[in-house]
C-alpha cells in the first residue's frame, strides 16, 4: 500500500491566535479537516492525502491543540472565525470541510455564516452537545477520562495511557501514534504535560453544551456518518467481568439512546443529508479505525453529490 505522503507543517497568526496546519497539497477546491477535543490533526494522516489528486488539502490544530497557540477564548464564534481567517490566509475560497466529533460545531458554524464557501460538509461522529441527554451521558460514564501522575511520567507511560483509553483491543496506527505525540509537551524531567489539559477541555465543553448547531441553515450538500459505540472500543478484552457489564449497561441505558436520537435529530433537521450508520465504531479513534469506511464514503459522496 506503500507510505502514506507526508504533510508540509506551517503555521499562520489569524484571530489573535498561532495555528498549526498540515498541508498535503494539491489543486483546485480546497478539503479542510477538522479534528475532535482533545485531539490533533494527525488524526487524518492517512486519510487527507487520498484527496489530493482533486481538491487542494489540509488539517490544522485547532486553537490550543497540537502545535497551536494556548490562548482563548474557545467559544464556537471565535472557532468559527478562527476557521474563516485560515481559509483567507491560505487563499482557500471554498472548500469540503470534513469535522470529527467537536469539529461539527465549527462546519456548522461557518457553514451558517458562510454558505458561499462552502462546497460540501462531512460530519464525522459528530453531537451536538446542547442536548438534555448529554448530561445523563457524562454524569454515568462508567470510566476514567483523564491520565494521572503515573501516565505523566514520560512521554511513554502517556503513550500507554492514551492506547488503553482510545485503542484498548488494536495496536496504534501510524497516524495514530503522530497523534498521541502531537497531543503533549515535555518538561525538562522528562515529565510530559497535556497541551489541552482539564481546564482548556472544560472550557471548550461549558461553551458546546450551550451551543445549539444551527444544522437547520445548513442548505449546502452533506454527508453524515455515525458509528454504535461497542464494548471493545472502551475497555480491554480482559477486564473484569463486573466492568464489562458496567459498560454494557451504558452503552444500552445511555450511549445507544442518546446516539439513535441524535441521529434522528439531524436527518430531521438536515434532510439532504446521506447518513451512514455503522453497526460498532469507537469514537476516540474514529478516523484510523473507520479509515477506508471514511475514505469510500467521502469519495462516493464528492462524485455524486458535488457535481
Amino acid at each position: 500500500m506503500g507510505h502514506p505522503v507526508q504533510p508540509t507543517s506551517a503555521f499562520v497568526t489569524v484571530n489573535g491566535a498561532r495555528l498549526n496546519y498540515l498541508d498535503w497539497g494539491g489543486h483546485g477546491t480546497g478539503m479542510v479537516f477538522i479534528h475532535g477535543l482533545g485531539d490533533s490533526p494527525h488524526a487524518y494522516d492517512e486519510i487527507a492525502p487520498k484527496f489530493r489528486d482533486s481538491f487542494r488539502v489540509i488539517a490544522y490544530a485547532r486553537r490550543a491543540h497540537g502545535q497551536s497557540q494556548v490562548v482563548g477564548p474557545y467559544t464556537h464564534g471565535v472557532l468559527g472565525e478562527d476557521l474563516r481567517l485560515l481559509l483567507d490566509s491560505l487563499k482557500i475560497q471554498k472548500a469540503v470541510l470534513v469535522g470529527w466529533s467537536l469539529g461539527g460545531n465549527e462546519l456548522a458554524e461557518f457553514t451558517a455564516a458562510h454558505p458561499e464557501r462552502v462546497a460540501g460538509l462531512v460530519f464525522l461522529e459528530c453531537y451536538d452537545l446542547s442536548r438534555p441527554e448529554i448530561r445523563s451521558l457524562l454524569t454515568h460514564y462508567p470510566l476514567g477520562s483523564s491520565p494521572g501522575p503515573a501516565d505523566l511520567r514520560s512521554q511513554a507511560a502517556f503513550r500507554a495511557w492514551w492506547k488503553s483509553v482510545s485503542s484498548p483491543n488494536a495496536p496504534l496506527t501510524a497516524s495514530m501514534e503522530a497523534e498521541v505525540a502531537d497531543l503533549t509537551v515535555s518538561d525538562a524531567d522528562g515529565r510530559v504535560r497535556v497541551i489541552t489539559n482539564d481546564s482548556i477541555t472544560s472550557a471548550f465543553y461549558r461553551d458546546a453544551m450551550t451551543y445549539t448547531p444551527p444544522y437547520g441553515q445548513l442548505r449546502v450538500p452533506v454527508l453524515a456518518m455515525w458509528g454504535h459505540w461497542y464494548r471493545d472500543g472502551l475497555i480491554s478484552r480482559s477486564a473484569p467481568d463486573s466492568l464489562k457489564g458496567r459498560v454494557d449497561a451504558y452503552l444500552r441505558d445511555y450511549g445507544r439512546p442518546f446516539q439513535d436520537s441524535t441521529i434522528a435529530h439531524f436527518h430531521a433537521a438536515v434532510p439532504q443529508a446521506t447518513i451512514i450508520v455503522l453497526d460498532s465504531a469507537s469514537h476516540a479513534i474514529f478516523p484510523s479505525q473507520q479509515r477506508d469506511t471514511i475514505v469510500g464514503a467521502i469519495r462516493t459522496f464528492v462524485r455524486q453529490d458535488l457535481r
